[in-house]
């Protein structure tokens, strides 16, 4: 088997460097003098609220089917005889772009195509729908922009076969190498699957709002061994730091920084927290709780499972994931959550409580020695006079470590996240305060 095929793919989370001399920029403005500097800012769109509700609600047979998701065996998917399955490994990316509501674009090729696509820190390849794609979008309702090789001048055949086990199913094409351009800026030679064959994510690719998918994950567990877009924009000195930043407007315009952070979106100073290893952006948690000790009340450690063989408490670990709108965490931890707050699940396992009661919820995370707390707004989307709320539970077992939870936009909205690659950690601090 080669280094390509034995390559296993799970969730990870980019992480990337931030040096002592990282580039901060205040405004917009500044966009030119950013991309001559080596920092990238891609703006990041927000889907309306109302129409993410709709599609996360009509889509509840598919987020049944991936609300826990196991890293289990091939036998688990159906291969029909166009996906070559002898190119699987047999493991299954956690994730679920059921829920996914942030976009960005990117343009591929020359002259360049433009796909819009979420910036995933829980997977490390890029790929868009080609020309012909199978179920890849409807003629009227969800169409995607796919890739044609034989538009772009700067097309290179690879010939290696691209496959993905999601938790719902097979995502197939193949490896290209085409320009990448991100911010006006082009990364040459960039390796990414042309997908032929996307029925594994359901309606969610169906009828959401992005093509593809750029992981900004690790290159340890990219499908292929293929260099990650970052990595190579870094390599090509398009990019000068290794360190990328998230910020997810609420409401407002988000953005993506490639090669540094921008100081004026956060309040304080940033957290660094160590990663547990450099194959996801996995972090250890103290705890979590309903209640902040800074207020008097003591952190439940509900949270940390017990081994069934010494009932000792065993270590809480997460995954910061752009890749995820909600927070999911243990099923039996995050019941026993919704029961205490008095909130109702339909089958899916989505939670639901009367708005009025929204502001009574609170939630944290106590990380690193830090308490990462939570309210009402952060937690939940209204829904006439009833509430979604962004918390699910999923169980999940790994072939490289432990998940129990993994914080998605969700949290991400309410915290600027910087990714330091070559450090392997991550930063974090609060949001600057929202209107």
């Amino acid at each position: 088997m080669t280094n390509k095929n034995a390559l296993r793919l799970v969730v990870a989370l980019v992480c990337t460097a931030v040096s002592s001399s990282s580039f901060a920029y205040e405004s917009d403005h500044q966009a030119d003098e950013v991309s001559d500097r080596g920092i990238l800012r891609v703006p990041i769109h927000r889907i309306p609220d109302d129409e993410f509700l709709e599609t996360f609600q009509s889509q509840l047979q598919d987020a049944e089917r991936a609300a826990s998701i196991l890293l289990r065996g091939a036998t688990a998917f159906e291969f029909d005889d166009s996906t070559n399955s002898s190119s699987w490994d047999g493991s299954v990316v956690i994730q679920n772009y059921m829920n996914a509501q942030y976009y960005g674009v990117v343009s591929i090729g020359t002259p360049p195509q433009d796909f819009r696509v979420i910036f995933d820190t829980g997977s490390s390849n890029l790929w868009v729908p080609q020309k012909g794609c199978r179920d890849c979008g409807g003629a009227v309702f969800g169409r995607k922009a796919k890739y044609d090789a034989g538009d772009s001048e700067t097309y290179e055949e690879d010939g290696e076969i691209f496959a993905i086990a999601y938790g719902s199913g097979p995502v197939s094409g193949e490896f290209v190498s085409d320009t990448v351009t991100l911010d006006g800026l082009q990364i040459q030679h960039q390796e990414f699957a042309a997908v032929d064959d996307a029925s594994g994510l359901g309606t969610a690719f169906r009828f959401g709002k992005f093509d593809g998918i750029l992981g900004l994950a690790f290159p340890s567990i990219s499908v292929g061994g293929v260099n990650p877009v970052f990595a190579n924009g870094v390599e090509q000195g398009i990019i000068k730091s290794p360190t990328f930043a998230f910020y997810l407007g609420d409401h407002t315009k988000g953005e993506l920084t490639l090669g540094g952070y921008d100081e004026a979106r956060f309040e304080g100073d940033l957290h660094w927290v160590p990663l547990v290893n450099a194959t996801w952006w996995q972090i250890q948690i103290d705890s979590v709780g309903t209640g902040s000790s800074s207020d008097g009340n003591t952190l439940s450690t509900a949270t940390s499972r017990t081994l069934e063989d010494t009932q000792e408490p065993t270590d809480i670990y997460a995954i910061v994931d752009s890749g995820t709108s909600l927070i999911t965490g243990p099923t039996p931890d995050v019941t026993a959550l919704m029961t205490e707050w008095g909130a109702e699940s339909n089958f899916a396992g989505q939670y639901f409580l009367p708005c009025i009661q929204a502001h009574t919820l609170s939630l944290v995370f106590s990380i690193d020695g830090v308490e990462y707390a939570l309210q009402g707004r952060d937690l939940t989307i209204a829904s006439g006079e009833l509430c979604l709320i962004l918390i699910m539970g999923m169980d999940i077992e790994s072939t490289i470590g432990q998940v129990d939870w993994i914080l998605g936009d969700a949290f991400m909205r309410k915290f600027y996240v910087v990714h330091d690659y070559e450090g392997e950690r991550i930063g974090m601090a609060p949001v600057v305060k929202r209107l």
